[in-house]
């Protein structure tokens, strides 16, 4: 009879939607260039060793990702104008064209661009940040649509 011996790394999926828009800045015509948005879907994959409560990671901190960017603006770092002392942000988009929003309703992306693999290391970066030691490997895969899709690996050396 076979010896079976269980791996104390365990990994664990997870995926939910949001809606949101972007504009993209690409240096050739294209319509994504405009404001427009996406019902995302987004994939985690993550391996790594029970913590002191018993779980590799909380799914609340994905939802909480989620939550934040349900129903908002994606502004890439380099589109901010101002930022005004009464709760607006200015943007400019790749057109030229001036976007006055909320600042509740925006999620500023520290990169130069909001494409699907921005998003995807983003979404790599805020889940390290809750690592508590016990991760070994993050994968994320942010779908804007059901054709489209970048996933993004960070392995623990």
């Amino acid at each position: 009879m076979a010896k079976w011996k269980i791996r104390k790394e365990i990994e664990i999926e997870w995926e939910d939607e949001f809606d949101s828009a972007h504009f993209l800045f690409f240096d050739y015509e294209s319509k994504c260039r405009r404001l427009h948005g996406h019902n995302w879907n987004v994939k985690v994959v993550i391996r790594g060793f029970v913590n002191r409560n018993g779980v590799v990671f909380d799914f609340n901190h994905l939802k909480e990702i989620v939550k934040e960017f349900d129903h908002r603006t994606f502004i890439p770092k380099r589109a901010i104008k101002e930022i005004t002392g009464d709760g607006w942000l200015v943007a400019e988009t790749s057109h030229g064209e001036m976007l006055k929003l909320r600042r509740a309703n925006v999620v500023i992306i520290p990169y130069d661009n909001v494409t699907s693999e921005f998003l995807a290391q983003y979404w790599v970066e805020r889940i390290i940040e809750k690592d508590e030691g016990n991760l070994t490997y993050v994968k994320v895969c942010i779908e804007e649509d059901p054709r489209s899709k970048a996933c993004v690996e960070a392995i623990k050396e």
